[in-house]
């Protein structure tokens, strides 16, 4: 190990100069400040480095400045540098913050001394690999327990450090360019292993995988000292597990699914699908975010819970099926057939999304869902377009024809009784709403990459995801599909149609509405089939309620702000089936984020938030235990 050696060249910093760096790569004032700090380039980079790191500051507070002549930036801050060669081509840097301290005349807040110290080693590792003509790889741990309110931040993502021993770790290589990557802990590698399994729920040449998905999972969940069980159905199993219950506590049923969606078009993907990888501070996998890291972050949770006090605040219940992706088809029934033994007070649910990364989210609403495939079909074989064509319906120009007569021109449903149960919005929902960070029309733009805003007047996107119903196209096809020319008339085309239903709507009323709908509007020459497809009930409950009271606490106990609150634009079709059969409200507390491309090529879900999903699963379960409910 290396001890650190201070250098005693005063550079001047302040807090805004630090700030720069954190949405910029070369934030000019940083860069600037880091650039004016001798180096030794000549000899070994563990000199070089901690002489970039120790550096001794003028700091400026209130228009005054601070003259530190004799003390670096580590000891100040009480900051631990170590260093270690690991090979010659590897390097370890450790920082423990677990001391960090900040003497109030420094108007610098933790994170910027965090940023600080990552951006000077970063700069240091690129002047010696372009001085010494190597390509050094270099690896940043910064680990420690500090206070409440204090944030570690990296170039992408806010991390909140609760009380509570947490880590980040950057691989820094040649030029400056920063690229996460993650010691592999324990946690990780059960997600790792979770995620190999290539269950989609949907393809039956994937059941056996499926099946060896929820065998793996139960042997986990026996691993940690829990009952568990696999439960047969007609298709998929469900997998159930339990602590040993006690009348005096209350019970949490947390529910969650490890079936995912098929991964095509496949070479869309930046990496394989089922052979997880970490970057930019990303798992990159097939059900990272939906449905494998959320709900893997509460099986851990309560494993390190087990772990650390032997026991379990609440009489818990994991219930985890394999069918969630094709509408949970079997799953009402086993509720039914085991309502006694799932019998709760509470159920909890990761399965949804925050609004922006660091902003811990609430959701008290899901939109429901109902399918449909419509098939036209004109001639009894396909047709030269030339010899044919014009005499003819073309089955492909029609199906266009229908899709189009679903709207008008700005986006409104014209499907006769669509909106007539649509629940209106609140008035104290659309002001909090419009005041969440991330959820501006902008936000979404940025997240969609979509040129402009679209769809029903008189909402916002926020509003119009969380609160308003829409008919969306799927899929389209008919005719020729490969490269280059086929000069045919196809004989038949199809639109594969979603529609997402709001509180009050009936999936089986909507959907007779839809299907009077296409046969009404069916153009001629062609034959039209409806396929009702699977649908499911939207959700909405009280967020004050004391349970949603808890759970907010242990939001922002694991995010270390408070919580937000919104419906989600998703459909979880199980959770009105709960409140039907188990008579009790779900939790809804997502821990994806934007851009996590559910159910798309490069599905991802950030580290940071798997840990605080740990982290969330102990608040929660100790804050619903003294929940006045």
């Amino acid at each position: 190990m290396i001890e650190v050696v201070p250098v005693y060249q005063p550079v001047s910093l302040h807090g805004s100069d630090v700030d720069d760096e954190v949405d910029a790569d070369s934030g000019e004032s940083l860069q600037a400040a880091i650039m004016s700090v001798p180096m030794a380039l000549t000899g070994d980079f563990p000199e070089a480095l901690v002489r970039s790191v120790a550096m001794p500051l003028r700091l400026q507070s209130n228009n005054q400045n601070y003259d530190i002549k004799e003390v670096n930036l580590c000891q100040l801050c009480g900051v631990k540098l170590e260093a270690e060669i690991l090979s010659p081509q590897e390097f370890k840097v450790e920082v423990d913050v677990s001391g960090l301290h900040l003497p109030k005349e420094i108007d610098l807040t933790s994170r910027q001394v965090v940023k600080l110290v990552a951006a000077a080693i970063r700069r240091t590792l690129t002047e010696y690999n372009k001085n010494q003509k190597k390509d050094l790889q270099v690896t940043l741990r910064i680990t420690g327990t500090v206070d409440t309110n204090a944030t570690l931040q990296d170039l992408n993502c806010q991390y909140t450090v609760p009380g509570a021993m947490n880590w980040l770790t950057f691989c820094l290589r040649r030029g400056g360019n920063m690229r996460h990557s993650f010691a592999m802990t324990p946690q990780l590698e059960d997600l790792f292993a979770f995620l190999r399994f290539p269950s989609i729920s949907t393809d039956s040449r994937h059941n056996s995988d499926v099946r060896a998905c929820a065998e793996w999972l139960h042997a986990k969940l026996e691993s940690m000292g829990l009952n568990s069980a696999v439960h047969e159905t007609a298709q998929h199993p469900v997998v159930v597990a339990r602590n040993t219950h006690r009348p005096e506590r209350k019970t949490v049923l947390i529910y969650g699914h490890y079936d995912v969606q098929p991964v095509d078009p496949l070479h869309l993907w930046d990496s394989k699908p089922f052979e997880p990888e970490i970057r930019d501070g990303k798992i990159w996998a097939r059900g990272t975010s939906d449905n494998k890291g959320q709900m893997l972050a509460h099986v851990l949770g309560v494993e390190q819970t087990l772990h650390e006090q032997g026991d379990l605040p609440v009489n818990l219940i994991f219930l985890f099926e394999g069918e969630e992706e094709i509408g949970s088809p079997n799953l009402a029934g086993f509720l039914r057939e085991h309502r006694d033994s799932l019998a709760c007070d509470i159920i909890a649910v990761s399965d949804t999304g925050m609004v922006a990364p660091g902003l811990p989210t609430m959701g008290y609403g899901l939109r429901g869902i109902a399918c449909a495939e419509v098939t036209l079909r004109g001639p009894k074989g396909d047709l030269h377009s030339g010899v044919y064509g014009g005499a003819v319906a073309n089955p492909a120009t029609a199906i266009a024809r229908l899709v189009t007569s679903l709207h008008d021109s700005e986006g409104k449903i014209l499907v006769d009784g669509f909106y007539d149960d649509v629940r209106p919005l609140e008035a104290w929902e659309r002001e909090m709403w419009s005041l969440i960070p991330g959820a501006a029309d902008a936000d979404f733009l940025a997240v969609t990459g979509s040129p402009s805003a679209f769809g029903e007047p008189g909402y916002s996107s926020a509003e119009r995801i969380w609160a308003r119903p829409t008919a969306e196209v799927n899929g389209i096809g008919g005719g020729y599909q490969g490269e280059g020319s086929k000069t045919v008339l196809p004989a038949e085309a199809f639109a594969k149609f979603s529609f997402r239903l709001v509180p009050d709507q009936d999936p089986a009323d909507i959907m007779e509405k839809v299907r009077r709908h296409f046969l009404a509007h069916c153009p001629a020459g062609v034959t039209c089939e409806v396929e009702i497809g699977h649908d499911g009930k939207p959700y909405i409950a009280d967020p004050h309620a004391p349970f949603g009271k808890a759970a907010q606490r242990a939001l922002s106990k694991a995010f270390g702000r408070e919580p937000v609150l919104i419906r989600e634009g998703g459909s979880i079709p199980i959770i009105q089936t709960f409140r039907e059969i188990l008579g009790r409200d779900t939790l809804l507390l997502g821990l994806s984020i934007p851009g996590c491309q559910i159910h798309a090529p490069n599905e991802n879900f950030p580290v940071a938030n798997f840990e605080a999903g740990m982290l969330l699963n102990r608040y929660l379960l100790e804050e619903l235990a003294h929940s006045e409910a």
